[in-house]
């Protein structure tokens, strides 16, 4: 069965449970303020039998969300397609990318490639805390920008980052590692989400990183119980550092786009 929702805050409202423990969950809350009216190009949309649910969400022109019980993937996706709604991009995880894959090209001719593939590391075990990272200041907030776009290059990341103002207005959340009074290492703090590690690239392999990540991790678990972080899951060193420093990689969530 298909249950379509007049809006994305009445799917999430009614499975709140669902998304505040998914690891796609917090991609359909940001989608919350792109939503705008149902349409074939913005839609909510939830497959359930028994007490299996698989949710889908599409603002405009993000990506589409799929999350949930991998059994519906087939429901889902019929609906989709023969509802003529869009559906690529569109993220999930691995598992259910697979299956879609196969879905879309045997029964629809439908070929999609995978184009981003992310490990979700998640750690609850404390390491050593050296206290060496502090919160910054309004006067760092030109070198955090700076800081992001960079990141945002290497990753090769489309969306734009914050502006200054923008990391000014949220500089309680970044957390920075100094060198003789110079910013060389920043992360961001969402939530138990560690995100946008950077370091700059000529102080790479000086081991700020893994001060930075090590303190940054031990206060989301001291405030949640555990913290999480994506990494590219392709990146075999990336994810063996982030293993060294207490997390283990519990879902991969993958990217796929239709191949002209």
């Amino acid at each position: 069965m298909i249950k379509k929702y007049t809006s994305l805050s009445d799917l999430i409202n009614d499975n709140r449970s669902f998304f505040d423990k998914d690891f796609l969950g917090k991609y359909f809350f940001a989608s919350l303020k792109y939503f705008k009216e149902n349409s074939d190009f913005s839609y909510a949309l939830m497959a359930y039998e028994g007490d299996k649910k698989l949710f889908a969400s599409k603002a405009g022109s993000y990506d589409l969300i799929i999350s949930g019980d991998i059994e519906l993937v087939p429901e889902l996706i019929r609906y989709i397609v023969s509802n003529n709604c869009e559906f690529y991009p569109f993220i999930c995880s691995a598992d259910s990318g697979k299956v879609i894959k196969e879905i879309l090209f045997s029964d629809y001719g439908i070929s999609v490639d995978e184009t981003l593939s992310m490990a979700i590391m998640e750690s609850d075990e404390l390491t050593e805390n050296i206290q060496r990272a502090e919160i910054p200041s309004d006067a760092d907030a030109g070198k955090i920008t700076e800081f992001l776009e960079f990141f945002y290059d290497e990753c090769g990341l489309i969306s734009k980052p914050d502006d200054i103002e923008a990391v000014r207005g949220n500089l309680s959340s970044y957390r920075i590692i100094r060198d003789n009074g110079d910013i060389v290492s920043m992360c961001e703090l969402s939530g138990k989400y560690i995100t946008h590690v950077y370091t700059a690239s000529e102080r790479r392999g000086e081991g700020f990183a893994k001060t930075l990540v090590s303190q940054a991790k031990n206060e989301l678990i001291s405030a949640f119980g555990s913290a999480v972080l994506n990494c590219d899951a392709d990146n075999k060193k990336v994810v063996s550092f982030y293993k060294s420093l207490g997390f283990r990689q519990v879902f991969s969530r993958s990217e796929f786009t239709v191949i002209d």
